[in-house]
């Protein structure tokens, strides 16, 4: 099955990609950068991660600001 908008972020991707290694960096390096910018708004901690589940044994409701 294809999706449209999966096909798009992965055109969208391998763009990026190119763009990359047209300027000299990697992807990875590029996606740090951004992660640097966004702050603790990309990746949370373990112990500050929001969890969907509130059948999990872990969960707490958290509230992002």
């Amino acid at each position: 099955m294809k999706d449209p908008i999966v096909e798009e972020v992965r055109q969208i991707r391998l763009q990026i990609e190119k763009d990359c290694a047209s300027a000299g960096t990697s992807y990875k390096d590029h996606l740090l950068a951004i992660q640097k910018t966004l702050g603790g708004r990309v990746i949370f901690p373990l112990d500050e991660r929001v969890y969907a589940k509130e059948d999990s044994p872990i969960y707490e409701p958290k509230h992002l600001n």
